[in-house]
């Protein structure tokens, strides 16, 4: 039973492999978006794909994107020939790129809330709080980025990330990695400026959006200091700073004997559903936030462990 179980693994992750697009080599992404503000219960904008050709005889690239509208695709800002069958989106590299050359695929697009059959991975749109679970419990391909941005939705594709997330000044766009900078838009709206410098998985890029307030320490590690920043709604607040002690003790354990943090900071925004080892941003459950004993606890230090 067991070498069944496990060939059926092997096989699992060969198919997954061989689905990936092998044209490119992506990057970087720009994930720039307008989430609930311009148009109530929907996101639109662009998201720029930097990539490398490496197998310049498949003229194809593939993205995927769920259930969404695309607007218009751009290679190196020219028009692009594309084709939209959702989750697939192929875009046809012109021509004149050769191996090695890089590109940049911009796609315009727009969607709103897209959820898998389990309920749980995907865009959250609720009243007051807006977030992404980046893992489809019961999709057989599981990275579930692109239930918001178009990517190559794969756990083994790695790349580096900056996010724009725009939306009402009453609430505030976490996404991963180092806040950069907030820029006024309008009297009603910001843009929150993020940027992931190391190479990551797109399904550990999340963004939450809520009227948050912010739970804030620094922990000392190995080599240097870390921010600790919990964004919570503010009636948890008291709840969620009584868990900090217990995050550093976490923190230092894990960093004796694993070695030094390799990340920006130690982020948790707390969400309906959860919990998601999103990178500098992970998403706890509110029930572990708030709640006592040891299922819950360890629910935060097994999140921080990833």
């Amino acid at each position: 039973m067991k070498k069944i179980f496990f060939s059926l693994i092997i096989c699992f992750f060969a198919l997954q492999i061989n689905a990936q697009n092998d044209s490119i080599d992506v990057q970087h992404y720009d994930i720039n978006l307008d989430i609930n503000n311009l148009i109530k219960g929907k996101h639109k904008g662009y998201c720029i794909v930097k990539a490398k050709v490496v197998n310049p005889t498949n003229r194809i690239i593939r993205l995927n994107l769920l259930n969404h509208n695309v607007d218009s695709v751009y290679v190196n800002n020219s028009p692009a020939i594309y084709s939209y069958l959702s989750p697939n989106l192929n875009v046809s590299i012109p021509s004149y790129v050769q191996n090695d050359e890089e590109v940049e695929i911009c796609v315009w697009y727009n969607g709103a809330q897209v959820i898998e059959l389990y309920g749980w991975g995907g865009i959250h749109y609720n009243p007051d709080i807006i977030y992404s679970l980046n893992v489809a419990i019961m999709d057989a391909q599981h990275s579930f980025a692109r239930s918001w941005f178009p990517a190559q939705d794969y756990f083994s594709d790695k790349a580096t990330f900056n996010l724009n997330i725009t939306t009402q000044n009453t609430r505030k766009a976490i996404c991963g990695g180092l806040l950069d900078s907030i820029s006024v838009v309008s009297d009603s709206s910001s843009s929150w400026h993020w940027r992931i410098p190391q190479t990551i998985a797109p399904y550990l890029v999340a963004v939450t959006i809520a009227d948050y307030c912010l739970v804030e320490d620094t922990i000392q590690g190995i080599a240097k200091n870390f921010p600790l920043q919990i964004y919570c709604f503010p009636a948890d607040s008291a709840a969620v700073r009584g868990k900090v002690s217990l995050i550093k003790d976490a923190f230092h354990a894990l960093e004796n004997k694993f070695g030094e943090f390799r990340f920006n900071r130690v982020g948790y925004c707390v969400t309906p559903l959860g919990s998601m080892e999103h990178v500098d941003n992970i998403s706890l459950a509110y029930s572990a936030a708030v709640g006592q004993g040891d299922e819950n606890n360890s629910n935060i230090v097994h999140e921080l462990g990833h």
